[in-house]
């Protein structure tokens, strides 16, 4: 993915990783005698080309990591952070994308980016308010929702309870019933004997009375 990448001191296509890090193998600048500012700045040069080739390739992750290198070689590269945010708004991170563009509004060296900066930053801060207020909506209709299921439960648990009491009223009122019919038919059972025990004393008698006659 780095390969083809210009090293802006030769002109040569000849940016390799060499020893942990991207350098030029025709100069190999961090070997010369520049100061070490600039060679962080041809560092932060080169990751941003990296970065790019990523970039055009929708592999984003790998383009934030090279433009976050080439921020922390160089913390002025408003390319970086503009690319970066531009990686951000697609990847819908509008919150990172918004910090990038405040770094390039205080940095703000390049006059031709900074038209295109603050309209993305009036965009960005439309978004996260709205962003915002969609949060705070869908909070509110959770918390209804939510409070809309415990009441619910709350009813259902009333609802079960009157039930299972009704139910246990009409079973009291069953057994009630039973007990009552039951003690019925011992009393029948008791009348029905006792009616018998009389027709037979009384037979008895009768027979008595009739042989004596």
């Amino acid at each position: 993915m780095y390969k083809n990448i210009k090293c802006s001191i030769c002109g040569n296509y000849s940016i390799e990783f060499i020893e942990n890090e991207f350098r030029c193998s025709k100069c190999d600048f961090s070997k010369n005698n520049y100061s070490e500012e600039y060679i962080l700045y041809e560092k932060s040069i080169i990751e941003c080309r990296i970065a790019k080739e990523y970039y055009k390739n929708d592999i984003y992750e790998e383009a934030i990591n090279h433009y976050t290198n080439a921020i922390n070689f160089n913390g002025n590269n408003i390319f970086a952070y503009y690319d970066r945010a531009m990686i951000y708004i697609i990847k819908k991170e509008h919150e990172l994308a918004l910090a990038d563009i405040m770094s390039i509004t205080i940095i703000g060296t390049n006059e031709n980016i900074m038209k295109s900066v603050l309209s993305h930053k009036n965009k960005l801060e439309n978004i996260l308010k709205e962003e915002k207020r969609q949060l705070i909506e869908k909070k509110i209709f959770e918390e209804k929702r939510q409070k809309g299921i415990l009441e619910k439960k709350k009813f259902d648990e009333k609802r079960q309870k009157e039930i299972l009491e009704r139910k246990k009223r009409i079973e009291n009122y069953h057994n009630k019933i039973n007990k009552q019919k039951y003690s019925m038919r011992i009393w029948t059972i008791f009348i029905y004997i006792l009616i018998g025990i009389l027709t037979i004393c009384f037979l008895i008698i009768y027979i008595k009375g009739f042989m004596n006659a």
